[in-house]
């Protein structure tokens, strides 16, 4: 019952036990009969006692209700639900003050007493907590993939080697974070397929099961590329002293398959001067006397919708890129390649002193992630810090017919 019924209620039954009360006390008074406990008394006295006794308790009624509805006496009510009944055959111990812990199954009780237990510590696991990491293929869903990546507390240098689908057993302290690279292989540093980076944090759980995707890589020789001319034609491009023309390189991998990390941006920022989403390095070695700078390079085609048209910054050039007696190196972001056409348009622009009459070379290089040697940290390219290509050890190499 709601405590504004049960108080109306109560005030009720007060009042008609004093009505009962005082025609009692009247009765005895006028037939000169003696009241028990005061004897015998007058009228007058009878509606002096009765009528002081009302007023004082309407007034002590009042007051507690004003002083409860300014919050002088808010929790009184809990205060006197929590006594414990004490009688004759329950006498009051010390375990009666005790609050109870008990509460019901799966409710957290706030007034249970605090644990002593120590920061990460999983109470109540048979085991310290687990991990396993399930990889699916993103080009053909439902198939596994099953190459080793990495991981690493963050904050230190050291990576340790996992295998999807394997559990990482007492992968750390529950709270603790951890970075899991995909596909990245600890004894090179580098990526056999290409997969994404996250942070875990450990749980506690015996073991906690995570789905992720990677994408088959392919190795450069298997890159299918070729040369058009203005007319988009597979065919040698005519230039004069001064004039321009654009050109095209044609990429295009096996089915299922890619050239160059695309997860790179799901994790880590641009660089200065390279973007994530174009991971890729192209590279325009250009004859030096008859041929001057390219106007401009994009990506003419492209299976991803939002990159066709978009215009390929000029990046500075990576160590690994070869250098060639009487010409000249550009260098380019450059994106993922895929297993459908992808485009990409090169405006040349010929010496205005000389005609072309040499070929040029386009070479593509893979993007991906890789772990600095000297840091522990991660890291993206084509090259790591110690010079070495890192996504694969050769390129993709396209000749530039020119005449």
């Amino acid at each position: 019952m709601p405590i504004e019924l049960a108080g109306i209620a109560g005030i009720a039954a007060i009042g008609v036990a004093f009505y009962l009360v005082r025609n009692y006390m009247l009765d005895k008074a006028n037939s000169g009969q003696s009241i028990p406990l005061i004897g015998k008394q007058k009228r007058e006295w009878v509606n002096a006692l009765t009528g002081g006794t009302l007023v004082a308790a309407v007034l002590v009624v009042g007051a507690f209700a004003m002083a409860d509805q300014y919050g002088y006496v808010s929790g009184i009510i809990p205060m006197l639900k929590a006594l414990p009944v004490i009688g004759p055959s329950m006498p009051f111990t010390a375990s009666m003050a005790a609050v109870t812990t008990t509460t019901l199954p799966g409710v957290p009780n706030p007034n249970a007493p605090t644990q002593n237990v120590p920061s990460g510590t999983c109470i109540g696991l048979a085991q310290t907590p687990a991990l396993t990491v399930l990889v699916n293929d993103q080009e053909k869903p439902g198939l596994s993939v099953i190459e080793a990546g990495s991981y690493r507390k963050k904050g230190t240098s050291t990576w340790n080697l996992f295998m999807p689908g394997t559990k990482i057993s007492a992968i750390g302290s529950a709270g603790e974070v951890y970075q899991v690279a995909l596909c990245l292989n600890q004894s090179q540093l580098t990526g056999s397929c290409y997969g994404t980076v996250f942070d875990y944090t450990v749980k506690c759980q015996e073991e906690d099961k995570l789905q992720k995707s990677a994408s088959n890589d392919v190795a450069s020789g298997s890159v299918t590329t070729a040369f058009y001319n203005e007319d988009e034609l597979n065919a040698v491009q005519t230039m004069q002293m001064g004039s321009s023309a654009t050109v095209f390189l044609q990429y295009e991998t096996p089915a299922n398959t890619v050239f160059g990390n695309p997860y790179i941006g799901d994790y880590l920022p641009d660089t200065v001067d390279h973007r994530a989403k174009y991971p890729n390095v192209l590279l325009l070695q250009l004859n030096k006397t008859t041929m001057n700078k390219p106007e401009k390079v994009w990506i003419f085609q492209s299976p991803v919708s939002d990159e066709v048209n978009v215009q390929l910054k000029q990046i500075s050039c990576p160590n690994i890129a070869t250098s060639v007696a009487d010409t000249t190196n550009y260098c380019y972001e450059a994106p993922v390649i895929r297993d459908s056409r992808v485009r990409i348009a090169v405006k040349l622009v010929a010496n205005s002193n000389h005609a072309p009459a040499n070929d040029a070379v386009a070479s593509l290089m893979p993007g991906t992630f890789y772990v600095n040697t000297d840091t522990g940290d991660l890291a993206w390219g084509v090259e790591d810090n110690n010079q070495a290509a890192v996504g694969s050890a050769t390129t993709v190499d396209t000749v530039i017919n020119l005449a």
